[in-house]
């Protein structure tokens, strides 16, 4: 917040950029394993109903849809490409600016 009481702008560092989206998708395909045991960890089990908001790229989103299975869904919110990609338990909804 500003002195005047207004919220300054915030981006993400490393922009949004197809780039930026590729080094994402790779860094997920290696953290994986720690991903999916992390959310499992905390509760996601087959059949919930999940929001992930800051979603990305949405590795994580996809993750998680794993582990709800079929009789689950998962929303990624987010200003990154995911919902470019579809499967059939996600969803994803571009947070406009």
């Amino acid at each position: 917040m500003t002195a005047t009481g207004a919220r300054a702008e915030s981006a993400y560092s490393l922009g949004h950029s197809p780039t930026e989206m590729d080094r994402l998708v790779l860094q997920a395909r290696l953290y994986d394993p720690i991903t999916t045991q992390a959310l499992r960890l905390a509760g996601l089990s087959s059949g919930m109903r999940v929001l992930d908001v800051g979603c990305g790229a949405g590795d994580v989103t996809f993750a998680g849809a794993g582990i709800v299975g079929p009789t689950g869904a998962v929303t990624g919110i987010g200003l990154g490409l995911g919902g470019f990609l579809k499967r059939r338990n996600v969803d994803f909804l571009r947070q406009e600016r």
